[in-house]
Parts: C-alpha cells; sequence; structure tokens
C-alpha cells in the first residue's frame, strides 16, 4: 500500500504512449482501432464517474465517453472490428470512436439477451433460455 499507484495502460513500439490516469474494474477489449475501457471511473469521483471510455490506440488519447448512467439497461457489450455492440433488451450497433448508431437488432421472439457472438459476416444471440439464434431487426 506504501507505493500504490493507478493502473495503467500502454502501448509500446515506434508509437508508444502510457496512460495512469484511471481505475478500471475489468480488462479494456481492442475494439479495430480503438480501446473501449468498461467501467472507467475517474479518481476525482470514484462513485459517481462510471464511464465506457473509447481511446485511440495509436495515440492513447481518449476520443469518446458514454457515462453509464445512460446505458443502465445494457449488461455487457462486444467488439466487432470499429463497432461498439451493446447487449440488453435490445443489441444497438455503433460505430467508433463516435458512437453514431448503425442499427437496432433483436433475439428471435424479443426474448432478452444473455450473450452474443459475433464474426465478419453474423451475429448470433444467447437468449434467457440459452438457445442461440441469429438476431433479427425486429423484435416480432
Amino acid at each position: 500500500m506504501k507505493h500504490y499507484k493507478l493502473a495503467n495502460c500502454h502501448r509500446t513500439g515506434n508509437k508508444a504512449w502510457i496512460n495512469d490516469e484511471g481505475y478500471w474494474n475489468e480488462s479494456p477489449k481492442l475494439c479495430g482501432d480503438y480501446l473501449v475501457e468498461n467501467n472507467y471511473l475517474e479518481p476525482i469521483n470514484v462513485i459517481k464517474n462510471r464511464k465506457l471510455i473509447i481511446r485511440d490506440i495509436n495515440t492513447g488519447k481518449k476520443v469518446a465517453q458514454i457515462i453509464k448512467d445512460d446505458f443502465l439497461s445494457i449488461n455487457d457489450y462486444k467488439c466487432n472490428n470499429n463497432q461498439l455492440i451493446t447487449i440488453g433488451e435490445s443489441i444497438g450497433i455503433y460505430t467508433l470512436p463516435n458512437n453514431t448508431p448503425i442499427a437496432v437488432k433483436y433475439c428471435p421472439g424479443g426474448k432478452r439477451a444473455l450473450d452474443i457472438a459475433v464474426n465478419k459476416k453474423q451475429m448470433v444471440c444467447i437468449d434467457s433460455k440459452g438457445k442461440a439464434q441469429l438476431l433479427v431487426d425486429n423484435n416480432k
């Protein structure tokens, strides 16, 4: 405890950068050209500052952030290249870094998504009954 310091995130090589400005509850995820840091907490107010931070992997600079209170119904997220995919009652697909909405998809039958699997061609929903199905554009 005597030598405690904030956790840090860094990139090595010719485009090296180091960031040691906050606290994390989980490891960041690589989303194409961006690092997505879930449950990021700034030291100034650890209780009320939960955020999803989007960081450029080339510079280490924050390029966007989402205050978690705006996404209370989101239970997890995934990445697919430069897309952020939020998982909850619906599956939201956003382009990074500005979190521009692309699409909203659902598990068939309107069931709540527990998880999704993503590859370059398709997304599969794992619904609340543990069944895997292709995502659909509406909840009917």
